[in-house]
């Protein structure tokens, strides 16, 4: 080591000049290396940008939308539920309505004495439900004599309830058409025909007066057995029993 001043050559521990007697500054000292073995360099932690963060205000509205959305599911699976409830009903065998159930009874028919086709609506109040072959059964059936003359068994249902059957004449100037409930054309007045609730029958057994003209409410055919029947009080004609699958309930 050498003296900046006078150029003497000091003693590596000098603390000043020996010529000069200049204080020697330790920044004159010789520099080492120090060499750090398996030494790896560390990355620098990435700082955070504060853009990157989610809004608390954001996750509110997500919250509310999302809770919006499973309330508006929840009241339109009920919503649905319900009125499939209210439009769905259906008769089977195991179903009985309520005593008092007011309903509009709706039976496809012919009006046969004009042979045109009409839809008759019953205003009743269903009373009971009767599989067929299991319970009462009502009759209504055609009877000929030997000596020719037309003659008809009926059952009649009066307004409280009650049923009587008679024997009615069929006059030659009356037409009688008589299958699985059809007749027509009697020469009586407000005569009310209780029907068959049968297990043979394979046509709707309602049928409805109105002075001398009947409505035969129905006459479609079925294979199967068994059905259900339903036990209907009309004004118009008292008790009486119909197919529950000639009846549409509105």
């Amino acid at each position: 080591m050498y003296c900046s001043e006078c150029g003497t050559k000091l003693e590596d521990n000098a603390i000043s000049c020996p010529n000069c007697k200049k204080n020697i500054n330790n920044t004159h000292s010789e520099t080492k290396d120090i060499i750090i073995e398996n030494y790896e360099p560390v990355s620098p932690s990435p700082q955070k940008n504060p853009e990157d963060k989610v809004p608390l205000g954001l996750w509110i509205a997500l919250g509310t939308v999302s809770f919006l959305l499973i309330v508006f599911i929840i009241v339109v699976l009920c919503v649905n539920i319900a009125g499939n409830a209210d439009h769905g009903f259906a008769f089977t065998c195991e179903e009985t309505p309520a005593q008092t159930n007011q309903e509009s009874i709706v039976l496809k028919g012919t009006i046969k004495s004009s042979d045109a086709d009409a839809t008759l609506t019953l205003n009743g109040q269903i009373i009971e439900t009767l599989i067929s072959g299991e319970k009462e059964k009502v009759w209504s059936e055609p009877v000929s004599l030997n000596d020719g003359e037309n003659f008809i068994l009926l059952t009649f249902a009066s307004a409280d309830g009650h049923s009587e059957t008679r024997v009615l004449h069929i006059d030659k100037q009356s037409s009688l058409l008589y299958d699985k409930g059809t007749v027509l054309n009697l020469n009586t007045t407000n005569v009310y025909i209780r029907p068959t609730p049968s297990k043979s029958d394979k046509y709707v057994v309602l049928l409805y007066y109105s002075a001398t003209d009947l409505v035969c409410l129905g006459e479609e055919e079925y294979d199967s057995e068994g059905y259900l029947w339903i036990k209907v009080n009309t004004p118009a004609n008292g008790p009486g029993w119909v197919r529950s699958d000639l009846v549409k309930l509105k």
